[in-house]
Parts: C-alpha cells; sequence; structure tokens
C-alpha cells in the first residue's frame, strides 16, 4: 500500500550509456539516407502540383477579369441607381 501512495512520486534516474551517441548518430544517418531516397519523388510531386496551381490560377483570373468587363456596365449602372437612391432618401428626410 505505501508503493502504491509514494509511488508517482517516484523517478527513475538512469545513466546516460556513453554508447548512446553512436546509437543516435547511426539513426540520423539513417533517417538522412531515407529522405535523400525520398527528395526526387517529392521534388516531381511538388513541381507537377506547382505547375498545376499556377495553371489554375490563371483560369481563375483570366475567369474574373472576364466577369469584371463583363458586369462592368451593370456596377456602373448599380452605382448610378444609389447615388439616386441617396438623393431621394435625403430629400425625404
Amino acid at each position: 500500500m505505501e508503493l502504491e501512495r509514494v509511488g508517482p512520486a517516484l523517478k527513475v534516474k538512469t545513466k546516460e550509456n556513453l554508447k548512446d551517441w553512436r546509437s543516435k548518430i547511426t539513426k540520423v544517418n539513417q533517417l538522412q539516407t531515407s529522405i535523400n531516397n525520398v527528395i526526387p519523388e517529392v521534388r516531381s510531386t511538388l513541381e507537377r502540383l506547382a505547375t498545376e496551381l499556377n495553371r489554375t490560377t490563371e483560369r481563375i483570373e483570366n475567369r474574373e477579369s472576364s466577369i469584371n468587363m463583363n458586369l462592368d456596365d451593370t456596377a456602373e449602372e448599380y452605382r448610378e441607381n444609389i447615388t439616386k437612391l441617396s438623393a431621394l432618401s435625403e430629400d425625404y428626410k
């Protein structure tokens, strides 16, 4: 019962193993090799995605400019109507 009571307060301390750094370096080297093997595939995928995104952005910009050109007259008419409405509102106040 005493162990259950004080168990959470106990901390386990281990001495640093001198060979531990060697295993960490080995692991880092393995990970670096894995990353170097994957880089060409990831790079080509990212380049393909970048090209596709650029193409899509261009299409959106072209469509947006087309819509703006087509609706320019309507927007101007809307502004005129808003101005007239403001003037009429002021007259009736």
